[in-house]
């Protein structure tokens, strides 16, 4: 069953793009950001990671899991793909090393939403 989105959760592809940029995660005595999240989400295995409690690990793991499957992508009918599709543009604006990014769909570059 695909997740449910609302906007009361980050579970709501809305509110993860709205705070996805700013949102830092304190962590002791350091401080993750999107982009620290966004090359976390590919690699983790660990069923409570550090950010299971904010549901978005899990959420970024089932959209990026959707994305790579969803046959109504590129028709742009899909409401979660079109908010995944904002949110790798946007870390890929950002990233310095696109040819050994973990990010699903940053090393393919642009040609991935064609």
């Amino acid at each position: 069953m695909p997740p449910r989105f609302d906007d009361h959760s980050f579970n709501s592809p809305e509110r993860l793009f709205r705070e996805l940029p700013q949102m830092r995660v304190e962590f002791g005595d350091r401080t993750i950001t999107y982009r620290q999240l966004m090359n976390h989400v590919p690699d983790c295995r660990l069923v409570n990671c550090s950010f299971h409690d904010e549901e978005i690990c899990d959420s970024l793991k089932i959209g990026f899991e959707h994305f790579e499957d969803c046959m109504d992508r590129r028709l742009n009918r899909c409401y979660i793909c079109l908010f995944l599709e904002q949110a790798l543009i946007l870390h890929m604006a950002h990233c310095s090393d696109r040819a050994n990014c973990v990010v699903p769909s940053c090393r393919h570059g642009f040609e991935v939403f064609l």
